[in-house]
């Protein structure tokens, strides 16, 4: 349906009726029995009289090839007035729905809320929803050549390709689409410039009749999780299809946000892959779908694509560009702004020949340009005055140079080097549109207590994040009894709920290997397969690291059959030897302050020497304990002493008396105290 605001100049004059309810009331009448004769689905609607001007809105059928202005001029006509001229055209839905509610207001119509549903069924409403905007295209009115201009200026080869196609074959006649179109874009402000160069192109070529586009994006909505805000994408498939219904001859775009298809969702309302499907299918010969997709969701444009094998998609993605031409594109943009120095600009661009550039990237970095400009150039009087800035954050680059001061680790340290290396390649080979593979990167760490597995877990995630690898740098841990319900159908939700706080980061799921039960088919198993099986839906932004002791870490890999295929690397983290462990002990002291005297290093070799032979040695948590076990002996001790006695360089050290053997081990051990025996 296509949707009309007119104002018709007429002969005749109303300044001393304009407040008549009986001249209102007979119009009213005259209206309704004019609608009812109308054909091809036209109605139209009196919102205003004054002067010698008539306010008109209507909803025209989009089958009908009428002229807009012709028809509201032979309506007034009907009405008894002589018309003069006829201003006006196509409006909005929105602007539709607020001219109806200022008809009744006037005494034109008697219930608003009838009429809107009848011209927009089921989906009027949509003027208040958070979730949808719409405009129409101010491209136009631009000729041929202008339009494709517009289309080079945006770094999309595939939309000036297309705009091209499309102005070479106009249609006589709205005869239906033969393509809809997938954008790959990360911008907002790139898709609605796509959007609009794209159906004005079509409009002209009588491709689509209606200049309105309508957006429906997924809105973020608390998914009801106890974790403080995790929020999931959810787009409403009954407004959608209302939407549908008053869309034909024009356009809806399409964000769905990450799609979880394959899975129950957690949130009623929210659209999988084949209710947008159907959707498109069943509106394809009428609606223009255009469907935007975020380039690192490549899974889900993929498992689009495929789950509408009937419909014939264009995709328009941004192209990669080097620095060079990122250089001439801003300059570009600059020269259009009238900025004639770009020094400053330029130099955003750094000397490197293997980066490459997105036009969204090339839209911030200008915007931000710009806006520092704005306060260093234009008022320079501002350029002392700093921006807020959030609660301060590791810095780019911390979190992996934290990782590669760990003490020992050096076969972890490799393999995660190696993991970068190959998710920075990856996103290589991504970046310039060489392929939409995704491979798996999922991983499992074995090692016996102590070892400091969460630790690197926790860093690898901020370090997937500072090479934009991952969108978050969170950990999110769990266990088994995180995963794995009382009740039949709670572990599949509890596996979800996981992935879904993951999202965009990394799931640590420590002692992994609990999750295997005694019995084959039970809960356990269950939470398994349904962690194969989010590991599979998500493997473009959530990476799963599985973690427990090595030995009983095979017998967990060995239970699924999908689930080692899926692991890309294996990380063994070793016990650390006694220099190791010294060091360790040393790094806590420091962070704390504290010294350490020379005589306790052989101590803590000796308790040390023993303990590391035992069974689930704690390492550098073993460690940790002695130190806060000496710490408290230490305060013991200094309590006993006369305050004359304790200086500050006393105050600060630990000595080998205040390092003891544990409980659990000082019956397996006796060692020689150092100093005199009474």
């Amino acid at each position: 349906m296509l949707y009309y605001d007119y104002k018709v100049t007429v002969k005749n004059h109303f300044d001393k009726i304009d407040s008549n309810e009986c001249f209102n009331g007979q119009i009213n009448s005259n209206v309704s029995i004019l609608n009812e004769k109308q054909k091809y689905n036209v109605r139209f609607y009196v919102n205003g009289i004054h002067a010698n001007i008539i306010s008109l809105c209507s909803v025209i059928g989009y089958k009908n090839n009428d002229d807009p202005k012709e028809l509201a001029g032979m309506f007034v006509t009907n009405l008894g007035f002589v018309v003069e001229s006829v201003e006006g055209g196509e409006t909005t839905i929105k602007s539709f729905s607020n001219l109806i509610r200022r008809a009744e207001r006037n005494g034109f119509i008697d219930d608003t809320d009838s009429i809107l549903e009848m011209c927009a069924p089921g989906n009027y409403r949509l003027s208040t929803s958070s979730t949808y905007d719409e405009e129409l295209n101010t491209f136009i009115d631009l000729d041929d050549e202008e339009l494709i201009m517009k289309a080079e200026s945006v770094n999309c080869p595939s939309l000036k390709d297309e705009v091209k196609r499309i102005l070479a074959m106009p249609a006589k006649q709205f005869m239906g689409h033969p393509v809809h179109y997938i954008l790959r874009v990360d911008s907002s402000e790139l898709m609605k410039d796509i959007v609009d160069i794209l159906t004005a192109a079509l409009y002209k070529a009588h491709r689509i009749k209606s200049r309105r586009v309508s957006i429906m994006e997924a809105k973020m909505q608390s998914c009801g999780l106890p974790w403080e805000e995790e929020t999931v994408m959810t787009l409403n498939v009954e407004v959608l299809k209302g939407l549908y219904r008053t869309v034909p001859g024009g356009t809806i775009v399409i964000n769905p946000g990450k799609i979880d298809y394959e899975t129950e969702t957690v949130n009623s309302e929210m659209a999988t892959i084949e209710d947008l499907a159907t959707l498109i299918n069943e509106n394809r010969k009428d609606c223009l779908s255009i469907v935007v997709f975020p380039r690192i969701n490549a899974q889900s444009a993929t498992k689009f694509k495929s789950a509408l094998n009937k419909i014939r998609f264009i995709e328009i993605s941004e192209e990669a560009i080097n620095q060079n031409k990122a250089r001439t594109v801003l300059e570009t943009k600059a020269s259009k702004d009238g900025i004639i120095d770009t020094t400053s600009l330029i130099s955003r661009i750094p000397a490197d020949e293997t980066k490459v550039y997105y036009e969204s990237d090339i839209v911030k970095i200008y915007s931000d340009w710009k806006e520092e400009r704005l306060c260093t150039e234009i008022f320079p009087l501002y350029k002392d005055i700093k921006p807020a800035e959030r609660t301060p954050e590791e810095s780019i680059g911390d979190a992996y140079d934290k990782l590669q001061s760990l003490i020992g680790l050096k076969n972890v340290k490799q393999v995660v080097n190696e993991a970068l290396d190959f998710c920075n390649y990856q996103k290589m080979f991504f970046d310039r549109g060489l392929t939409d593979l995704q491979p798996s990167r999922h991983m499992v760490f074995t090692g016996n207590p102590g070892t400091a597995k969460t630790t690197v877990a926790r860093l690898f995630a901020q370090i997937m994040k500072d090479n934009k690898v991952l969108p978050r740098g969170k950990l999110v841990e769990v266990g088994r009894k995180d995963l794995v319900g009382k009740y039949v159908g709670w572990t599949a939700k509890n596996v979800e709920r996981a992935f879904i706080e993951a999202r965009g980061s990394v799931l640590f799921i420590d002692e992994a290997y609990s999750l295997c039960d005694d019995r084959d088919g039970m809960f356990g198993d269950e939470a398994i397969n349904t962690t194969v099986q989010m590991m599979e839906n998500q493997r473009d932004d959530t990476i799963v690291i599985f973690a427990g002791y090595p030995d009983k870490m095979q017998a967990f890999l060995d239970k699924n059959p999908g689930l080692r295929s899926r692991i890309a690397f294996h990380v063994s983290f070793d016990d650390y030897n006694e220099n190791e462990l010294l060091d360790i002990l040393r790094l806590i002291a420091r962070e704390d302050k504290v010294e350490l005297d020379p005589s306790v290093e052989s101590r803590v070799r000796e308790i040390l020497s023993q303990a590391i032979k035992e069974k689930d040695f704690g390492n550098g948590r073993f460690v940790r304990n002695i130190y806060e076990r000496a710490r408290m002996r230490q305060a013991s001790r200094l309590v006993r002493m006369k305050s004359n006695e304790i200086d500050n360089a006393t105050l600060k050290t630990l000595i080998a008396d205040d390092f003891i053997m544990p409980d659990e081990l000082a019956n397996k051990t006796t060692y020689r105290s150092i100093g005199f025996a009474s």
